[in-house]
C-alpha cells in the first residue's frame, strides 16, 4: 500500500512537472509571436522567402516546407512590415496565398502546404541526444539515421544540390530529442540553436524528385 501511495505521489509529481514544462513553453513561444518585425528595405519576396524573413527578423527558430513541380516559384509580393507583430505578419503572409498555413511545434513556427504535410517530414526518428557547435553538423547526422535513408528511398527521392554557407556557434550546445517525427527532429534542432530556420523543399519534375533540406 505504501509502495502505491509513493508511485501515485511521483505520477502526480511528474504530471505537475511537465504541465508547468509546457506551461512555460507556450508563454515563450507567445512573447515571440508578439515580437514587432521591422524592415527598412522595400523587398519583393514568394511565401517562403517572406516568411523566412519574418522569423529571421526577430530571431525566431522554425522552418518552412515548400513543394514545387517544373517551374520555381515566381510570385512575389512586397515585403516590408513596419511594426507588426510577428503573428499578424504570418497571417499576412499566408493570407496572400492560401497555398500555405503556419503552426506552431514545440517552440518552433513551420510554414506548411495546405495541400499536406510531405510524407517524409511524418518519419519517425528514435531518440537521439548530441552535443554540436552547429546546426548543420546536426542535419547532416540526422539525414545519416537508417530510418531518414530507408524514408528517402522508399519515397524514391533523391538529394538536391545546395550549396550552404553557415557559421558554426562558438560554443557548443546540446540537442535532446526524445522521438517524434522528422519535421518535431527538425525543430528540435533549430530550437536548441535558438534563433535557426530549417528549409525543407521537394521538386517533383518529370522522372526527377528532390530533396533538399538546409539550414
Amino acid at each position: 500500500m505504501r509502495l502505491l501511495i509513493i508511485c501515485a505521489v511521483n505520477l502526480l509529481l511528474a504530471c505537475i512537472v511537465f504541465a508547468q514544462s509546457k506551461t512555460t513553453q507556450t508563454n515563450a513561444l507567445q512573447n515571440v509571436l508578439e515580437r514587432a518585425v521591422f524592415t527598412d528595405q522595400d523587398k519583393s519576396l514568394n511565401t517562403p522567402e517572406a516568411f523566412h524573413a519574418s522569423l529571421n527578423k526577430v530571431r525566431a527558430a522554425g522552418g518552412t516546407v515548400t513543394i514545387i513541380g517544373c517551374q520555381e516559384e515566381t510570385l512575389k509580393k512586397k515585403w516590408k512590415p513596419q511594426g507588426q507583430m510577428l503573428g499578424e505578419v504570418l497571417n499576412d503572409i499566408v493570407g496572400a496565398d492560401r497555398n500555405y498555413r503556419w503552426e506552431t511545434q514545440d517552440s518552433a513556427i513551420n510554414l506548411l502546404p495546405t495541400s499536406g504535410e510531405p510524407l517524409l517530414l511524418q518519419t519517425h526518428i528514435g531518440e537521439f541526444n548530441l552535443k554540436t557547435k552547429s546546426s548543420l553538423d546536426a542535419l547532416n547526422q540526422l539525414m545519416m539515421r537508417t530510418e531518414v535513408k530507408e524514408a528517402t528511398t522508399n519515397l524514391h527521392l533523391s538529394g538536391g544540390l545546395t550549396i550552404i554557407m553557415y557559421s558554426p556557434s562558438p560554443t557548443e550546445f546540446s540537442i535532446r530529442f526524445k522521438g517524434g517525427t522528422l519535421r518535431a527532429a527538425l525543430n528540435a534542432i533549430a530550437v536548441s540553436r535558438g534563433t535557426d530556420i530549417w528549409d525543407y523543399k521537394e521538386k517533383h519534375c518529370g522522372e526527377r524528385n528532390e530533396v533538399t533540406i538546409r539550414f
